[in-house]
């Protein structure tokens, strides 16, 4: 009798053991998580930096050494055509001049001065020399806007080179970008950009390319100086807030929008040999695929080919290591 209830549990184990196949191999099988290709139009960009100016501007320079002797109009004061900006003081000029040349005449040739009154400081008789020169009397606008820069100050020795007082018009403002030469070839009139104020915490604005000048030029940048290509943009809206010399930074469109078909970094496993490949889901399993990549972006890469948009891939490719059945983890409740 024991005989047989000893073999009556041999085979109810046996049973039972079978029936656990199924559990134990679906429980040693990868747990994965899956998704389909993310569709993205992109539109490349290019980034810059730059300031805002005013589109209108006008530099007023003396044609002389001058000392002021009274200043009518401040910075941000509006000015029209002919009005006096400033009464000059020829015989303070006459004295200073002469002054500063006898005690400074090693450094006179690297001053902007007019030849005529190089002549004069450096003959034997200045004075007599100076008082023949028709020093003028006065600053005089030649064209009307905002007063935005004033350099002279009463009673002080102003030089002629760089410009005594600027007269913008604010009505109007643009941008002035520095596009690094490798990407300058791909902007023209017309490409939309959008661009953060570094005065202002939040906002952003938009314009549109309007010139690409024809020539680059050398600019420092931290130690070291890169070749750029100079770029204007209008502004569509300043909404009042934007003022000349603010600096900023924008993004230009700068090519066709295209749809890109993207995975996650972590779907694309890649060879030693440089070949690039996915895990394919279907009906439980997963399988090798070998892709190509095309354009990168932060988080994602786009496949370029040897993928459907609709197929899925396992999401995270490092967690299986062959073709074979997998599970598919349960979402969180």
């Amino acid at each position: 009798m024991k005989k047989y209830i000893l073999l009556t549990s041999l085979t109810l184990a046996a049973i039972l053991s079978l029936t656990a196949l199924p559990s134990l191999a679906e429980a040693t099988r990868p747990q994965v998580e899956v998704i389909t290709p993310l569709e993205y139009d992109f539109s490349p960009t290019v980034s810059v930096s730059g300031r805002v100016e005013e589109k209108s501007r006008a530099e007023i320079t003396l044609p002389m050494p001058a000392v002021p002797k009274q200043l009518f109009f401040e910075v941000g004061d509006t000015v029209s055509p002919g009005d006096v900006l400033a009464s000059l003081d020829p015989d303070a000029a006459r004295e200073v001049l002469l002054s500063y040349a006898s005690r400074y005449a090693d450094l006179l040739p690297s001053l902007s001065l007019p030849e005529e009154l190089q002549t004069a400081l450096t003959s034997g008789n200045a004075e007599a020399f100076l008082k023949q020169i028709p020093f003028p009397k006065a600053l005089i606008a030649t064209a009307g806007g905002t007063l935005t820069s004033l350099s002279l100050q009463e009673g002080v020795l102003s030089f002629p080179g760089t410009p005594a007082a600027v007269l913008s018009d604010l009505s109007e403002l643009r941008l002035r970008l520095t596009v690094p030469e490798s990407n300058a070839g791909v902007l023209a009139p017309g490409q939309s950009l959008l661009f953060t104020v570094s005065a202002l915490k939040e906002g952003l604005f938009s314009g549109t390319v309007t010139q690409v000048l024809p020539t680059a030029h050398r600019k420092l940048n931290g130690l070291s100086y890169e070749t750029v290509v100079d770029v204007f943009a209008s502004i569509d809206d300043d909404f009042n807030v934007l003022r000349p010399g603010y600096s900023v930074r924008a993004e230009i469109t700068a090519g066709e929008t295209e749809t890109l078909s993207l995975l996650p970094y972590e779907a694309i496993l890649q060879d030693p040999d440089g070949t690039e490949y996915v895990y394919v889901f279907e009906n439980g399993f997963a399988h090798r695929r070998n892709i190509k990549t095309g354009r990168e972006l932060s988080t994602s890469a786009a496949v370029a080919s040897g993928l459907s948009p609709y197929e899925t891939v396992v999401s995270d490719g490092s967690s299986i290591q062959k073709d074979g059945p997998v599970r598919l983890k349960k979402p969180a409740s």
